[in-house]
């Protein structure tokens, strides 16, 4: 029909908008142009087959990077309108934002004072106040965990999955929805997978079981799913504590343990494991426990890195407490909770976070050993402590097995996430293993397209500044010299296998060769905060002979450190981080050059400061916070539809684009054919005759969707197509196809397809509730 020239912005502030030139083929026809999230106006037709036109939407007026989804419609053909070359044509709108300023203000004045005298007086004492008073503190925080438990509130987006057009017409949702940010949509799998199968458990009869019989018409096996879980009846329920609420809680207190956990979890185990590493600093490892816990990556992925470092932490701290005990029966308890944290390790079921982590605490717990071997013992209680790990451990995940390993084997045998091959690592680029520094500007919703904010989330690193610290505490600390050693042995292979790669038989016996470049910051992230925990003030003062090259090399780090920020986010491209002012670049360099030179003279106090101050400015305006509902329930007016003559509901078929309504209705203990599934249902497309060639197609993790937009297709009556790794998508011919042969009894479609599903003589229509139109499916 024809193709874009160029795009144009048009005014400024409310009044911004584009002025699209393109070139028109279609002579005799006028063009019907239309925008998505937005308007055309003013379509002008010029000389020689040009048009000209305005787009108008209030997301133009904020500024950004778009990519600009413009169709034509001619005599009912639909088409985009795209760039000459094929590709969809894209503008940047830059506007001048105050933000910038007030974030370069608030840092600048923030490092000046933590330059004061008065500062370092201020955090020596209030982390002397922490040290006396630690078990209080200890306390204060559990009596919030438990407040904020009882008070239902939690931090997830499942108010999308409950307001979307399958929620408000599924769900009736009791209890108070109160909320103070919106929520996240970046996080899909937390609302749209994670929560409606927990949901899933909840509310299939009876409830948790093994395998859902709900979910697809082989049901589906719970025990796969990975992160918190969901709850299952099963004894490997011990080894996952953000289920636990499930089982003797209300729905709203269940949920929000379940949110909560993570973070209060993770900070409580952060602390005790620095405490391990280096005592008599309680202060200083609380607020770097919680500089770790509040930020861009933890927010960004729904707090699952945190339950991820939260076990082998844990681990850790305990292995410590059983090497110093000489009481037999202490040893064996801790012993027991030691396999139990191991057990709750393996069940996290996300490689990637499992490795990164547990790589750097095994190389630390080993180190550790080494620097404080002559206070360690080994003896009887050592080995009951040995015998409970192995039995508790062994017992938990052996009944996670049992009750899993078919499933297991399945999952195994699929092109996705069982198909994967090791990486090698390497390739990754400076700015994306930095893109630490964008977070202030990327999760305040001045993302472009090309990414999203949990894939754009990491921690805020000042690389230069770590490996020369690094450096400095294999040479000069004397009491932990090996864990210095192990954490430096931890950084290098990290840089080596992010930037240059690992052979692969590497890759392969250290298990590392499962993590991508972009899924191992949780990792670093830890490791920097090690780091500031064990780097003391009196490492960092030189020899009088190096006072003078000292100075050089603080002020070398510093200036090398700010002019590397500057480089990296002057240059970051617009369509990741549109808005990228001089302001923002100026507050970046800032920061890192601050923390670079605090981080060499040892003030650590000033370090965590800062890092506290960009990750809550970061992550405290993304995460929403809401109360969880009292109950999610079946819509009364869904129920005539759904019941059968004899008793239970019927199994229903979902025709939409999305999975979600399908892992809706299952949420509220109605059977479906298609939703969420973790792997494919065999018997399902047996029926189907699907043909053995396109079984790869199928055979993965899957977002099963079935669609029907009123083509013909000859037998069997439908196509199959993966259009993401993760999806699977079924078109089928609504005049042909036969749902019997599915075990379909009944069909949900949005209204706006109804009246093509309404065209199948194997369908009677039994109502409309909302923006669902029910069917039944003929015998």
């Amino acid at each position: 029909m024809g193709y874009v020239n160029r795009v144009e912005v048009v005014g400024g502030g409310k009044s911004t908008h584009l002025l699209v030139h393109a070139t028109w083929h279609v002579a005799d026809v006028e063009p019907v142009l239309s925008l998505e999230d937005g308007e055309v106006r003013n379509i002008r037709r010029l000389e020689r087959g040009a048009i000209d036109f305005e787009l108008h939407a209030p997301r133009f007026t904020k500024g950004g990077f778009f990519r600009l989804n413009i169709d034509a419609q001619v005599n009912g053909h639909r088409e985009h309108l795209l760039l000459e070359n094929g590709e969809l044509p894209t503008v940047h709108i830059k506007v001048k934002n105050s933000r910038h300023r007030v974030i370069f203000l608030i840092i600048a004045l923030t490092v000046l004072l933590a330059c004061t005298s008065w500062f370092a007086s201020c955090c020596a004492k209030l982390g002397q106040r922490v040290e006396q008073h630690r078990q209080a503190v200890a306390w204060t925080i559990f009596g919030v965990f438990l407040i904020l438990v009882a008070a239902g509130w939690t931090g997830s987006s499942w108010q999308i999955f409950a307001k979307s057009p399958a929620g408000q017409s599924f769900l009736n949702v009791e209890g108070s929805t109160w909320q103070i940010r919106s929520p996240a949509s970046d996080r899909g799998d937390e609302w749209g997978v994670i929560t409606p199968a927990a949901l899933a458990q909840l509310n299939h009869d009876p409830q948790f079981p093994i395998v859902n019989d709900n979910l697809g018409l082989d049901g589906q096996n719970m025990g796969v799913i990975g992160m918190f879980g969901v709850p299952i009846r099963q004894w490997a329920a011990l080894a996952r504590p953000a289920t636990w609420g499930y089982f003797v809680l209300p729905q709203r207190n269940a949920m929000s343990w379940q949110w909560q956990i993570q973070f209060w979890g993770a900070l409580m185990a952060l602390w005790w494991f620095l405490n391990t590493l280096r005592r008599a600093q309680s202060g200083r490892n609380l607020a770097l426990s919680l500089s770790f816990c509040m930020v861009p990556y933890a927010a960004g992925w729904s707090n699952w890195s945190l339950y991820a470092t939260l076990f082998p932490v844990l681990a850790f701290c305990l292995g410590a407490q059983v090497l110093y005990q000489r009481k037999a029966w202490l040893g064996a308890f801790l012993g027991c909770c030691l396999g139990w944290a191991l057990a709750a390790w393996v069940l996290v079921l996300y490689p990637p976070w499992m490795v990164i982590v547990g790589s750097l605490c095994t190389l630390l717990f080993v180190g550790w050993v080494l620097d404080n071997r002559q206070h360690l013992t080994w003896g009887k209680a050592q080995w009951l402590a040995l015998a409970g790990c192995v039995a508790v451990a062994g017992s938990l995940l052996f009944s996670w097995w049992m009750d899993t390993r078919e499933a297991v084997v399945q999952m195994r045998d699929t092109v996705y996430p069982g198909g994967r091959q090791l990486t090698q690592g390497g390739g990754a680029s400076l700015h994306w293993f930095l893109r630490g520094y964008f977070g202030l500007e990327v999760f305040a919703d001045g993302i472009g397209p090309a990414s999203n904010k949990p894939e754009a989330s990491s921690y805020f690193f000042v690389p230069l500044a770590m490996v020369a610290t690094l450096l400095a505490g294999c040479w000069r600390s004397i009491s932990s010299k090996a864990t210095w050693v192990g954490l430096t042995a931890f950084v290098a292979a990290y840089g080596i296998y992010t930037f240059v790669g690992f052979p692969l038989w590497l890759a392969k016996v250290s298990k590392w060769g499962v993590m991508t470049t972009n899924r191992m910051d949780v990792g670093l992230g830890l490791a920097f905060i090690v780091l500031l925990a064990l780097w003391q003030r009196k490492d960092a003062v030189p020899r009088a002979q190096f006072q003078k090259i000292n100075r050089i090399g603080t002020l070398g780090l510093a200036a090398g450190s700010a002019g590397l920020a500057w480089w990296v986010v002057a240059s970051i491209v617009p369509d990741l981080m549109p808005n990228n002012s001089i302001y923002y670049r100026a507050a970046i360099s800032l920061a890192c050059g601050a923390l670079a030179w605090w981080l060499w003279q040892g003030r650590v106090f000033a370090v965590v400061c800062l890092l506290l101050l960009i990750g809550f400015g970061a992550a405290l305006g993304y995460n929403p916070i809401s109360k969880a509902p009292k109950s999610i329930q079946l819509a009364k007016e869904v129920v005539p539809f759904v019941q059968k003559n004899s008793a239970g509901l019927a199994r229903t078929l979902v025709i939409d684009a999305d999975a979600l309504p399908g892992a809706t209705l299952a949420a509220v203990n109605v059977p479906v054919l298609n939703g969420i599934l973790y792997y494919p249902h065999a018997s399902m497309w047996k029926a189907m005759q699907l043909p053995e060639s396109m079984w790869p197609t199928v055979n993965r993790y899957q977002h099963l969707a079935f669609v029907a937009d009123g083509r013909e297709l000859p037998a069997p009556y439908y196509t199959v197509e993966a259009p993401r790794m993760d999806a699977v998508t079924v078109h089928i011919d609504i005049v042909n196809f036969d749902f019997r042969i599915l075990g379909a009894e009944r069909v949900a479609v949005h209204r706006n397809n109804a009246d093509v599903v309404a065209k199948s003589p194997r369908l009677k229509r039994l109502g409309e509730f909302r923006q669902y139109v029910w069917f039944e499916v003929l015998p």
